[in-house]
């Protein structure tokens, strides 16, 4: 099983939203130039800065659609253990006869099996692996973000098999383990999301500082407030949309 996130609709929808804040600071970065092109590059090192901002936050944008593929396929793994648990507890019971019940519950406990191999190693976003793989966010010069995403394979989760009797609690214990990893995805989210903003804070001061607002025009000076904007809409792929968030859009 390959699961490639590349196409997803809500990701291909959040690269439009953080297409279009990428050109409201391309709009920002032409009136820069043409400033520099009339001033003896006065705006030059103000122009590289925002484009390390906008790298950054495209970087950022990157980074979260990554860990929306790896909790989609998480919450899949989830409910696999699910139900691996209900099998095992039927499973369990030594009253229950070896019949033709038996043996497709007993079946369907190696499908399953095998589902989590398939989903661990088959999980790709835009052809990289997803789990059991580093996360490396590049936001500024400083060093970039890393994460370590953990394995979801059946070994990993479940460990060595034991007795029937054993079963039921290794899947609780993986369905644990699995609550773990959506915690941690949820903490990377949150940190991208703050790196991202203190970078377009920097941004909005750094352009105060040198009095360039004056010389940016009104449309250009709203399409980098925008970018605030859209970046967070963008990051609604992790979750529904908020009505304030589309009124400011408007």
């Amino acid at each position: 099983m390959v699961r490639s996130f590349l196409n997803s609709v809500a990701i291909l929808g959040a690269s439009r939203e953080a297409g279009g804040a990428d050109e409201g600071l391309d709009g920002i970065l032409e009136v820069l130039e043409a400033e520099r092109a009339t001033e003896g590059g006065t705006a030059t090192g103000l122009e590289g800065w925002l484009r390390r901002v906008e790298q950054g936050r495209r970087n950022a944008g990157d980074g979260l659609l990554f860990l929306r593929a790896a909790d989609d396929a998480a919450l899949e793994v989830r409910d696999l253990l699910t139900r691996g648990a209900e099998l095992a507890a039927l499973l369990a019971d030594a009253a229950v006869p070896e019949d033709g019940s038996t043996r497709l519950r007993r079946a369907e406990h190696q499908i399953l099996l095998r589902t989590l191999d398939e989903l661990d190693g088959g999980t790709t976003f835009n052809g990289t692996p997803v789990f059991g793989a580093t996360l490396e966010v590049a936001l500024d010069r400083a060093a970039p973000l890393r994460f370590a995403l953990g394995r979801v394979d059946a070994q990993t989760l479940l460990g060595t098999p034991g007795t029937p009797q054993e079963e039921p609690a290794r899947f609780q214990e993986a369905l644990a383990r699995v609550a773990a990893l959506r915690s941690e995805l949820t903490d990377i989210r949150r940190q991208l999301i703050q790196a991202s903003n203190v970078l377009g804070v920097r941004a909005q001061n750094t352009l105060a500082a040198g009095g360039i607002r004056t010389k940016v025009t009104a449309r250009e000076a709203v399409a980098l407030a925008r970018l605030q904007v859209l970046h967070h809409a963008g990051v609604q792929a992790f979750s529904p949309a908020s009505p304030s968030i589309l009124r400011l859009l408007q």
